[in-house]
């Protein structure tokens, strides 16, 4: 059943003009292909922020001399540990860098997609770091396979949807006014009439 406000009979109305600009509040949710497409240019964006740790790390350790008073692992399973362990920083540090200060990731910006708040609203930076946080949870990537409305943990959990500002808006439902005019039935009275039967019998 529609809400109050919602006129199911009047004609679907949308909050953009045709051929102008989406809003990102008024935008369509972006769809599950879209979405793998954003995520694997992101992976490329995570792994150039990996490589530029590895190397500021590796000119720190030139310029400080760490290695002397270091003993560098041998144990293979220690260094792929360390090495998973950069690989999830730079991955928190590239989502959360990209999202909170330009808006948006490298992947997003060439989808055309965009995160936002389940209401729309733009993200806070509290929001971005748990989005962020989130995306280091194990299977995070296969959570999207679990829901049939494109979305991850990293979304559901944060209360953030990724919307697609190329694809037009949401056709939404017109409201309904909240004050709706009187409707006369015959045998009932109205406000008025025993104010104007007096006033005529009055005058006789």
């Amino acid at each position: 059943m529609n809400p109050p406000e919602i006129n199911p009979h009047a004609a679907p109305q949308s909050a953009t003009r045709a051929g102008g600009p989406v809003k990102a509040a008024d935008a369509r949710p972006a769809g599950l292909g879209k979405r793998f497409l954003t995520w694997a240019i992101d992976r490329v964006g995570v792994i150039a922020t990996f490589m530029l740790i590895l190397k500021i790390l590796s000119l720190l350790a030139q310029a400080t001399n760490w290695r002397s008073g270091m003993s560098i692992p041998e144990d293979s399973g220690t260094i792929l540990l360390t090495m998973v362990g950069f690989y999830l920083a730079a991955a928190f540090v590239y989502y959360t860098s990209f999202e909170a200060l330009p808006g948006c990731t490298l992947g997003q910006w060439i989808t055309g997609t965009k995160v936002v708040t389940a209401s729309g609203a733009p993200l806070t930076f509290r929001r971005v770091l748990l989005r962020s946080l989130i995306r280091l949870v194990p299977l995070d990537a296969l959570s999207f396979f679990t829901t049939t409305k494109d979305s991850g943990w990293h979304d559901r959990w944060a209360g953030t949807r990724v919307v697609d500002l190329r694809a037009g808006s949401e056709v939404r439902p017109r409201p309904m006014p909240t004050r709706q005019p009187a409707v006369f039935r015959p045998g009932e009275k109205r406000e008025g009439d025993e104010l104007r039967s007096e006033k005529s019998s009055s005058e006789l």
